[in-house]
């Protein structure tokens, strides 16, 4: 009955650090970028975030880079060059 006990502790604490780190500090970072450059630019670099993640994805975990996936990374590229664009 201990055990389970000590493994329910564990399993809330490893819970309560995943939403510490992996909700709540993103959230902060992102606005104090809004504070510091702005909420236009820090937009812009928020939409590279999916071109960091292909890459982790195809050099990390060895997923496969396709032709959709080219088509969607001009894409997202295109968009952001055209927001640069016309700021």
């Amino acid at each position: 009955c201990a055990t389970a006990e000590v493994a329910n502790s564990r399993a809330n604490v490893c819970a309560s650090a995943r939403t510490t780190v992996c909700t709540f500090a993103p959230v902060l970072m992102v606005m104090m970028a809004i504070e510091r450059v702005g909420s236009i630019l820090a937009a812009q670099m928020g939409m590279i975030g999916p071109m960091s993640t292909i890459l982790m994805g195809v050099v990390l975990l060895g997923e496969p880079f396709t032709g959709w996936v080219a088509a969607g990374t001009f894409l997202v590229l295109g968009g952001v060059w055209l927001l640069t664009k016309w700021r």
